[in-house]
């Protein structure tokens, strides 16, 4: 514990540039970072706390989120003025007929250096502090893991409000609930039940993709799983338990994504079941990570947006079986390269690697999952390659190629639904509806393209001269475009 305090004290006094980066960035309100270093006196726990708050606070901001239509203009549209998810996506849907697919983008955003108060985070930090050293399950937890862990004062890019004073005294009399005091994993379910009892789950918010505060939540009492993982991580914070954000930014065998908070154990590592497919589960930090892609990226340099980002590590060897997926590339100038799943109709990027002598590298790739290779070009994912499936066992084999002629016959489409009461994310089957368009779409170095079109008449339909190691789509032309990628197996359809 010496030693680390003394590694960190290091980091923060000696000449740290990142230290002066946030400070500089500050700018008006930069006196009042200062006055949080001064409080405290110097080499003090505390004060290493506030050197990490505020020498990782350059990346952390409040993000407005708001629709904007393919041509980047805006499209005014309020989901919480309908009365429910169903009518707010229908409402939706016409909008995209009238203005094309929307997709949302930043709006409005507040730098928490420009803005935070040294009241508030010197409140921060010291209730921080209580809750760490005077609960009985935190005795074990590292002043590493609850720099990490604890102190934050943040969740996502919500507004920055006060939070922990409010919840300490809400919860102040847990242990008196508790089996075992000293069990930091009974305190954090103990939490989280009491978190989900002041905000529940609310399709709708899908619709309202600006993270809630913590007067919002409070008010609404609903949210997507965003705003429900951020209550759970101010009531586990504010009971000095340590939790992170873990999430998928995109299910790898259905549509949407997903984030859940987590225990951090005496170890540093944590878990939490998960019922749909992941090809990638990230953990949010709020320290920078100097190995992340956001900070490798030269200024100005695309990236996908959920990987250009500074503040996550990769965690998906704590949920799912992983294998490292070795890519070939035709010669190219690309400094990085992508692996993408599908996912609501679209091929998403959910890891990097460097390329190396036109070769390239994706760590840790979950298994039983389609993917493709891609490049990231004027925004746009470009596939750099061939589908890749990688089975069970580990190995990869390429689809989307020639193969033996071979004829299938299709009686329904397979989606993604989600169950939102207890989170899951699963495969529905979806007969072919009478008097409905079809368009069977095959794989091809440029993407997807229509086979055949065919109007539904209650009965299935067969395709014949398709290939045995071809990848195909079968989807309702007016539809949503949720229904999965097939391959055909032993003359059967695999969905993917």
């Amino acid at each position: 514990m010496i030693f680390l305090n003394l590694l960190l004290a290091a980091v923060c006094f000696v000449g740290s540039d990142r230290l002066e980066f946030a400070l500089e960035k500050a700018g008006d309100n930069r006196a009042e970072l200062e006055a949080v270093l001064q409080h405290y006196p110097n080499g003090s726990q505390k004060h290493i706390a506030a050197c990490f708050l505020i020498e990782n606070m350059a990346g952390h901001n409040y993000t407005e989120l708001l629709f904007y239509n393919p041509q980047d203009e805006l499209v005014e549209f309020d989901s919480l003025s309908y009365e429910n998810y169903e009518a707010a996506s229908v409402a939706m849907d016409a909008l995209e007929q009238e203005r094309g697919e929307v997709h949302y983008a930043k709006g409005e955003v507040i730098e928490d250096t420009q803005i935070i108060s040294s009241a508030y985070l010197i409140e921060n930090i010291d209730l921080a502090f209580l809750g760490w050293k005077t609960n009985p399950w935190s005795k074990d937890l590292s002043f590493e893991d609850f720099c990490e862990y604890v102190l934050p004062y943040r969740g996502s890019n919500e507004p920055v409000e006060s939070w922990r004073s409010e919840l300490m005294e809400q919860f102040k009399d847990l242990k008196d609930e508790m089996v075992d005091p000293s069990d930091s994993k009974e305190a954090g379910r103990l939490l989280e039940q009491k978190a989900n009892a002041i905000i529940g789950f609310d399709p709708i918010f899908y619709l309202h993709p600006t993270d809630q505060g913590f007067a919002e939540m409070k008010r609404r009492g609903m949210g997507r799983c965003e705003d429900i993982t951020n209550m759970q991580i101010y009531a586990r914070r504010a009971g000095g338990v340590a939790v992170a954000s873990d999430y998928t930014p995109h299910w790898a065998k259905s549509g949407n994504n997903h984030a859940w908070s987590v225990v951090i154990g005496a170890d540093g590592k944590g878990y939490a079941p998960i019922s749909g497919v992941a090809a990638k589960v990230y953990r949010k930090t709020y320290s920078e990570q100097l190995d992340s892609l956001g900070a490798k990226l030269n200024e100005g340099e695309g990236a996908p947006r959920w990987l250009k980002k500074k503040y996550y590590k990769d965690v998906t060897d704590s949920y799912v079986k992983t294998t490292d997926v070795v890519v070939k590339l035709a010669p190219n100038d690309e400094r990085y390269a992508y692996l993408c799943v599908f996912n609501s109709g679209h091929w998403r990027a959910i890891q990097w690697g460097e390329i190396e002598q036109n070769s390239v590298v994706f760590r840790g790739m979950g298994r039983d999952i389609a993917y493709l290779p891609a490049f990231f070009r004027n925004d746009e994912i470009v596939p750099a390659g061939l589908p890749i499936i990688l089975d069970k066992d580990g190995t990869t084999r390429q689809v989307g190629i020639a193969g033996k002629e071979v004829s299938v016959t299709a009686g329904e489409t397979t989606g993604s639904q989600v169950a939102y009461e207890d989170w899951t994310d699963e495969s529905v089957s979806f007969p072919l509806k009478e008097g409905k368009k079809y368009a069977l779409n095959a794989w091809s170095p440029s993407g997807w393209r229509v086979l055949s079109e065919r109007t539904g008449d209650g009965t299935p339909m067969q395709f014949k001269g398709l290939s045995s190691n071809g990848l195909y789509w079968l989807v309702e032309v007016d539809g949503d475009h949720e229904e999965r990628p097939f391959a055909i197996e032993d003359g059967a359809i695999v969905h993917w």
